[in-house]
């Protein structure tokens, strides 16, 4: 029999309940508790606490971005640093399938966005270029420029894979080595950069469309955008050539390629000049990252139509659809990410920097809010994007990239239309799932303790 009285005291009791009972199962039991807490306030209060923040903060209301960007950015470059080791340990890059979509293509993504993301937060001084982020961004320049990196596209496009199209891969060499230059000032793939964007431009210019495939009888618009807008950033390219360049580019989309809603489409058929998959929102909103970069105009337009086709918003939830608003279409692919409610995950998280780069906080600050609370915000970064990014790629840090390159998108408009609305309900649904678990932990080791101590009986 226990017989411990409470009145005891909590050490007391904690002294006479072990002195009856095996130490090491009291020592047990009481380590089990201690993680069982810990997992409370990591994966209970922590995140309920951070999407409260984030719902009430004034900044994101204001300037579309949340306070804690830089000191998230730090975080995720730790992350960042242990990956690319490990990326080099496990030679993922001539091991992966050329077949595996995120598995090839993520690492460049994922680095291009991390040397993109401390671009913009430099010049918004919420980091400083230590020496330590200075070697990370080496790391990713590294990483971009090395031909081991495209082993899967030689596999594709053969020896001249940068001499020929290759559109995704060559537009994030120029997109990546080009910001990293212009960050730390290091000239060492200038060359490389400046190549690939005359190179590219010339292709470009002499299509008979003016796009350019990704793969081998795919190409993307949004990629063809995206190349345009990386070779406009070379400052050491005439602008003569980058503003027909652009001109040319934004005419194309907005006339052939332009689908029923006026928004460019998202798979061509580069040789017959035929739409093959009309606009999409994942692509749309990758589209639109850049779109204001090369023409604000064109930009406005497209954005107007996208809005009005693809977004959605109640007092619940908002986001843009992955398919407009009457479509048949209703599959999801690793492009779209998972669809909830017809809200496409991917077209809403880069939604983010479309909307931005619109001056259009007010939707960027409930698509921020949504992003956050689904993300489940812990101290170790955003726990289900990084297990999709593990799982996928063998990357943990590639959902904050993303995350980080779509809430760092530059507001390109001129403008601002800042939110004044509430937050969606959906954010209080996940404080109180997030808090009701923590709650819910902490309530199961007490109520065992409780029993524990609690006194028996004496037998008549």
């Amino acid at each position: 029999m226990l017989g411990i009285k409470l009145a005891q005291g909590p050490v007391t009791a904690c002294r006479t309940w072990a002195s009856r009972h095996h130490r090491p199962i009291f020592l047990l039991h009481l380590a089990g508790s201690v993680i069982v807490v810990c997992c409370a306030i990591i994966f209970g209060f922590y995140p309920a606490l951070v999407t409260a923040r984030v719902a009430l903060s004034s900044t994101l209301r204001q300037q579309g971005r949340i306070e804690s960007l830089g000191s998230w950015f730090l975080t995720t470059e730790r992350r960042y640093d242990r990956w690319v080791k490990d990326y080099y340990a496990k030679q993922h890059a001539i091991t992966v399938n050329s077949q595996d979509v995120a598995g090839t293509e993520w690492p460049m993504f994922g680095s291009a966005f991390f040397i993109l993301s401390a671009e913009e937060l430099l010049k918004s001084k919420d980091i400083e270029l230590t020496d330590h982020l200075r070697a990370s961004l080496r790391s990713a320049a590294q990483l971009i420029a090395d031909p081991v990196s495209a082993t899967w596209v030689r596999k594709k496009w053969g020896p001249g894979y940068l001499e020929k199209e290759n559109v995704f891969y060559r537009m994030l060499l120029i997109l990546g080595l080009n910001a990293y230059g212009t960050i730390t000032n290091d000239r060492k793939y200038a060359a490389i950069a400046m190549n690939q964007a005359q190179g590219l431009s010339r292709e470009f210019n002499a299509a008979q469309f003016n796009v350019l495939d990704d793969y081998p009888g795919e190409c993307y618009p949004a990629d063809v955008l995206w190349a345009t807008a990386a070779i406009a950033r070379v400052s050491d390219m005439p602008r003569v050539d980058r503003d027909r360049l652009s001109n040319v580019v934004v005419a194309t989309l907005s006339g052939r390629f332009s689908d029923t809603y006026g928004l460019p489409a998202t798979l061509v058929d580069s040789r017959t000049g035929h739409i093959l998959q009309g606009s999409r929102g994942c692509s749309t909103s990758g589209l639109l990252s850049f779109a204001y970069e090369l023409d604000p105009r064109a930009a406005d337009g497209w954005y107007a139509s996208y809005v009005e086709h693809y977004w959605f918003a109640n007092r619940w939830i908002a986001g843009f659809r992955e398919h407009a608003a009457g479509s048949q279409y209703s599959f999801t692919d690793v492009d779209s990410g998972p669809i909830l409610f017809g809200i496409g995950t991917v077209a809403s998280l880069f939604g983010v920097g479309a909307a931005r780069s619109a001056g259009r906080y007010d939707q960027a600050a409930p698509l921020t809010m949504q992003a956050v609370a689904v993300a489940w915000p812990t101290p170790f970064g955003l726990l289900v994007p990084g297990i999709m990014g593990w799982a996928a790629a063998d990357g943990w840090c590639f959902g904050e990239t993303a995350f980080l390159f779509a809430m760092t998108r530059p507001n390109n408009h001129g403008s601002a239309v800042k939110f004044s609305g509430r937050p969606p309900l959906v954010l209080l649904g996940f404080i109180i799932l997030y808090g009701a678990m923590g709650a819910g932990l902490i309530l199961r080791e007490w109520v065992f303790w409780r029993r524990r101590f609690q006194p028996r009986k004496s037998p008549p």
